[in-house]
């Protein structure tokens, strides 16, 4: 899975926020309080958030100042099949479409249930906890590796493979 876009609005500190992704690695850089950690949120809020929670789960993620609950578009292919997820977190709303390149086959899914369901199966994983174990590196991880002196293309070359010889 390759994340293509993003689409935040009302999200924490973003009000209106559009961000693409280039194939390979992407660095978010900026100082602090720049938003970089919001925009990690906002991909797990979307992957994993539930549009109908109540209040006390999305406080934390509504812009500040604002009442009106965020929306997240987010934009990903996998295996030749473009996807669109919308969460609508203000609206209560989840909906997942997808089209396969080249064929043209194409489907979507409204139910929020189905919408979380088919995200796991893509991701592998159905909670949040497994994903973040097994497919996010954060800043910390990396900063507490054993070649803390070296460049940060290495320590992120010898998280992602656990030591082996391969070119980053």
């Amino acid at each position: 899975m390759r994340f293509t876009d993003l689409h935040i609005r009302n999200f924490k500190s973003f009000e209106q926020t559009d961000i693409s992704f280039s194939p390979g690695l992407n660095v978010v850089k900026g100082p602090n309080e720049a938003g970089k950690s919001s925009i990690q949120a906002a991909i797990l809020v979307a992957l994993f958030g539930d549009t109908r929670a109540g209040s006390q789960e999305l406080d934390q993620y509504i812009r500040w100042g604002q009442e009106t609950r965020p929306l997240i578009r987010l934009e990903f292919e996998d295996e030749g099949i473009g996807y669109t997820l919308e969460k609508d977190f203000d609206a209560g709303t989840a909906s997942l479409t997808w089209a396969a390149t080249g064929d043209g086959v194409a489907g979507s899914a409204t139910d929020a249930d189905e919408v979380q369901r088919m995200l796991g199966t893509l991701l592998g994983s159905q909670s949040l906890d497994t994903y973040l174990n097994t497919a996010c590196i954060r800043s910390e991880e990396v900063s507490e590796l054993r070649l803390a002196s070296a460049p940060v293309s290495q320590r992120l070359q010898a998280k992602v493979i656990s030591g082996r010889q391969a070119p980053a």
